[in-house]
């Protein structure tokens, strides 16, 4: 009963720690791109449900992060590159 308590425990603290790594860099990067409000808050979104329905369990944070970054600019008209968000996170185009 205890190995369970433990797994499930360790369990929710890596979701914590997984969704926190994927939106970590998103500030950084929303204010190096000069992105309105409203599209950081749906890049922040758009990773959040990302990593929650696990959509890119092996993916690197940094990358979901890039490709949220870029479909939020895309969906909210924001006129930003694949090769502006690549210069700003230090991807490379083929990655994002």
């Amino acid at each position: 009963r205890y190995v369970k308590a433990v797994n499930s425990s360790l369990q929710d603290r890596k979701a914590e720690n997984s969704t926190a790594s994927y939106t970590a860099h998103l500030p950084a990067f929303c204010k190096k791109l000069d992105l309105p409000e409203p599209t950081a808050d749906l890049a922040r979104a758009i990773t959040t449900r990302v990593v929650d329905l696990a959509l890119c369990p092996r993916r690197n944070p940094l990358s979901v992060s890039a490709a949220a970054l870029y479909l939020a600019c895309q969906v909210s008209n924001t006129k930003r590159t694949q090769t502006d968000v690549c210069r700003v996170t230090g991807l490379t185009e083929v990655t994002l």
